[in-house]
């Protein structure tokens, strides 16, 4: 039970990440590292305005802000200046990391003994015990995060979105300013990145500059994997955006199920993460094969 309830906790902490990259990488069409910046740019404004003694609604307040600007960087650096998407995630990185540095003062900041998501609740509800009291926290902000996407993804913003990146000169078309749907869409994925380094400093209980080392790619893992799961779990219904968004909750689920699975059977820590991928990459293809076998089948007929 414990290992689920830790699976859960760490999924639902993910989450606003993992709709971050979902955004950027199914709905724009754009491979962005931006996010991995934003989530530790996120977390070290929380972490400054949580130890400057402000409120946590001003500290994630100011964490969305501050991805709000890492996603109209992103967008200046790739639409305005022309530069490729990568390099554009890797020079926004690079910013963004010495914000971090000249913000905080010092690698990390420590929250032990500010008020957090977690001590505040706590308090309130001392009846809970902790594990329960910090899975229904993350829970709650990985279910709200989740209902704000799903509705903004299908309104006629998300459709200008989708449409936007499934074909840009089709917004010409109509009439449409790309570029400025781009950086709506950078900045949408940002923020949500940004968010869920603030939530998840409060948690760990510090804001540290390196804690978004490998985050894009768990995030990315989780993303690829829930997508082609939804192929087999919701069938003609996969591509609608609730469908997916539930993919990619599950993938990120099942990403940290198999963390816990293969700590609790004692796999060296230094093989961890080429066990995940190797388990990631059998997912993929035995989707690929059941996949392939299932047009095969739809063809014949």
């Amino acid at each position: 039970m414990t290992l689920y309830i830790a699976a859960l906790e760490q999924a639902f902490l993910f989450t606003p990440l993992v709709l971050a990259v979902y955004v950027s990488y199914k709905i724009l069409k754009i491979c962005d590292l931006t996010a991995e910046g934003s989530f530790v740019f996120g977390a070290c404004l929380c972490a400054i305005c949580l130890q400057a003694k402000l409120s946590i609604f001003a500290g994630v307040s100011l964490a969305i802000c501050g991805g709000l600007l890492a996603g109209a960087i992103t967008s200046c650096l790739q639409r305005a200046l022309g530069f490729a998407d990568l390099i554009s995630g890797i020079l926004a990185i690079f910013i963004l990391q010495s914000l971090c540095l000249q913000s905080m003062g010092r690698p990390n900041i420590s929250l032990y003994d500010k008020p957090t998501l977690i001590s505040l609740t706590s308090t309130l509800c001392s009846c809970i015990s902790e594990p329960y009291l910090r899975l229904i926290i993350a829970a709650v902000v990985g279910i709200a995060l989740f209902c704000i996407l799903a509705k903004t993804l299908t309104s006629r913003l998300g459709l200008i979105l989708r449409a936007y990146g499934n074909n840009p000169k089709l917004l010409e078309i109509f009439g449409k300013n790309d570029k400025l749907y781009c950086m709506i869409g950078l900045m949408l994925s940002n923020s949500f990145s940004a968010l869920g380094g603030a939530i998840t400093a409060q948690f760990q209980g510090f804001a540290d500059i390196s804690m978004g080392t490998g985050t894009v790619l768990i995030a990315l893992s989780s993303v690829i994997i829930g997508v082609r799961l939804s192929t087999f779990l919701f069938g003609r219904y996969s591509t609608h955006i609730v469908c997916q968004l539930l993919s990619c909750f599950l993938g990120v689920f099942v990403y940290f199920l198999t963390v816990h699975s293969l700590i609790s059977f004692g796999v060296d820590p230094i093989n961890l993460r080429m066990c995940t991928a190797l388990i990631c990459v059998a997912v993929l293809g035995i989707n690929r094969k059941q996949l392939g076998k299932k047009l095969t089948t739809a063809t014949l007929e």
